[in-house]
């Protein structure tokens, strides 16, 4: 059997793994570094990755629970910045930022597409109320807060 890596090393060609996510779903693949996708849609694995961290970070931080929320904001700027392709959560681990549970959330999200505690916490009914709040300009996450808890008002 005929290994494309193999064959472009003898042709002097780098590659290196990446990982293409389209329509949600996570393929890890081999691709030359010189052939980047023109797609404006598809994404690196870690990209995508780091988009559900960056989301699981916004979402603690309107919860108040501001450790998670430096930490997966952490994750998301580890995963971005890290040149290789992450294939699988153990591989991440080695990563500065990225621990067991973040790992495991990354196994999670690489094999089904989707992190099944964000789409909890999305639905979350004060989550979706503070977000709603927050997208007036001029009300953060306390006056959100305030609303919500002092005066009953959970959406525009």
């Amino acid at each position: 059997a005929s290994c494309p890596a193999s064959a472009s090393a003898a042709s002097g060609a780098a590659l290196v793994p990446t990982g293409v996510i389209e329509r949600g779903v996570a393929s890890p693949v081999l691709a030359d570094t010189g052939a980047a996708s023109s797609d404006p849609d598809t994404k690196s694995a870690n990209e995508v990755l780091a988009d559900h961290f960056d989301e699981m970070s916004q979402i603690y931080s309107i919860k108040a629970d501001r450790f998670r929320s430096l930490a997966y904001a952490k994750g998301a700027r580890a995963l971005r910045n890290h040149p290789v392709a992450i294939t699988f959560g153990k591989q991440a681990e080695a990563i500065e930022g990225i621990g067991k549970s973040m790992a495991s959330k990354i196994d999670e999200i690489l094999e089904t597409g989707e992190l099944k505690k964000l789409a909890e916490l999305t639905q979350d009914p004060d989550v979706t109320a503070m977000r709603e709040l927050r997208s007036v300009h001029g009300i953060g996450p306390v006056a959100a807060g305030n609303l919500i808890k002092n005066r009953g008002i959970r959406s525009l």
